[in-house]
């Protein structure tokens, strides 16, 4: 697929009340309405470390894939089995690092997508 891809990293708050989000995402230009999107946001996440991710947790991975006027989201946070980690290796004032797996589960809880040896870096703005 050869396409555009664009990334932001964010962080708002401190402490247990702070939030990073680590987003990306894809369109592929021999069909703009096709795409790929894959966010990880983290609730109160202040040092390096391996966090969980599921229905009981208050951190988040999500993957979008779209093409035309349909798509399906797969996430962590609402479906018993739906499950993954984040392994923040740095995390500083000015970037994060890390890799991560999950099995999410669409809305309905019907359908699951597994994403292996995921990686991300991300400069805050």
């Amino acid at each position: 697929m050869f396409g555009q891809s664009t990334a932001i990293t964010s962080r708002t708050g401190t402490g247990s009340t702070g939030l990073i989000t680590v987003s990306g995402s894809t369109v592929d230009i021999t069909n703009p309405t096709s795409s790929k999107t894959i966010v990880i946001s983290l609730l109160g996440i202040t040092a390096a470390g391996t966090y969980a991710l599921n229905a009981g947790s208050n951190s988040v991975l999500a993957y979008a894939v779209g093409s035309g006027s349909t798509g399906i989201a797969y996430v962590t946070g609402n479906c018993t089995g739906a499950t993954g980690s984040v392994t923040v290796t740095s995390l500083s004032t000015t970037k994060i690092e890390g890799t991560f797996s999950f099995i999410g589960k669409n809305e309905l809880c019907t359908v699951t997508k597994s994403i292996t040896a995921g990686t991300f870096r991300g400069i805050f703005n």
